[in-house]
């Protein structure tokens, strides 16, 4: 049979608690105290000195996000990169040439999908296409292009070339089971702003 054995414990009375816990709670108030840095907005990105910390974060009734920015070096932030990847936008857009065949316009490296997709619409409208329609779009990647042995028109996004001429091949041949040629690729990576 095991022996239980009972250790006392010390007795917490104001002499024990003056000799080790006072002491201990005085060294905590001889450290530093590290305050964040505030930051505060700078609507032209952080200029000479300053560092961006991150964004206002903008609103839903058309409020642009606003650069949040401290001194460099403030607030125990290290150095950040010297810039940030920006979105690039691709759109297609459907048409139909004078004598009925379908066609395309399209649109690259746009900051929304909006200003792409509109651009798009845009550029098939300049080349004189009829029935201008709002086709695939992307962000940071890719679009394809592929036409089937009729003249019929598809295509597919991806992360790149490949993959987007691939998806689009793929769905082709699903919809028409015929031969289908890629047409055209065009990319739209995102982009290095430097500060």
């Amino acid at each position: 049979m095991a022996t239980l054995m009972k250790y006392p414990l010390p007795l917490l009375n104001r002499a024990t608690l003056a000799r080790t816990a006072l002491p201990a709670f005085a060294l905590f108030g001889l450290m530093p105290v590290v305050a964040a840095a505030q930051g505060y907005p700078c609507p032209s990105g952080p200029g000479p000195g300053e560092v961006m910390i991150g964004t206002s974060g903008g609103g839903a009734s058309g409020i642009a996000e606003v650069p949040i920015c401290v001194p460099a070096g403030s607030g125990g932030y290290a150095p950040g990169p010297s810039g940030y990847w920006s979105e690039r936008f691709a759109a297609i857009a459907w048409g139909n040439e004078a004598d009925g065949r379908a066609t395309y316009a399209y649109a690259v490296d746009y900051p929304s999908v909006d200003e792409a997709i509109n651009a798009a619409l845009g550029e098939c409208r300049r080349r004189g296409f009829q029935d201008c329609r709002q086709g695939t779009d992307v962000a940071n990647g890719s679009l394809a292009i592929v036409v089937a042995a009729d003249g019929t028109l598809f295509s597919d996004w991806g992360k790149n070339g490949r993959q987007a001429r691939s998806k689009a091949l793929k769905e082709c041949r699903k919809q028409t089971g015929k031969k289908c040629m890629p047409e055209k690729v065009i990319d739209s990576p995102a982009v290095w702003m430097s500060y």
